[in-house]
């Protein structure tokens, strides 16, 4: 199965959870998941105008991210083969 390489999003975090994507409970929608350590929903990014969007609202995010292997500079992987999840509040956006 090919992947395909995640947008590149500009990001910062004002708090990063310590929580990875998959230990979320999941939701009736795939890209939220809900975090019963601090009761809040988290949604799964994939472009920037999605992360700005919820940073706006002041929603918590999760962003896919992929390091090279070294082996095969073709192939992404993170965790487990799939992509890498950043789990966090995002910083407010500059008004």
């Amino acid at each position: 199965m090919s992947r395909t390489k995640p947008a590149i999003i500009r990001c910062s975090f004002s708090f990063k959870c310590p929580l990875l994507w998959d230990e979320l409970e999941q939701t009736r929608q795939e890209d939220v998941r809900h975090c019963t350590e601090c009761n809040r929903d988290v949604f799964l990014v994939r472009s920037q105008k999605q992360f700005d969007e919820h940073a706006a609202l002041g929603h918590c995010v999760a962003v896919e991210w992929l390091r090279k292997r070294r082996a095969s500079p073709a192939k992404y992987e993170g965790e487990s083969g799939g992509p890498f999840r950043t789990v966090g509040l995002p910083t407010s956006p500059a008004k």
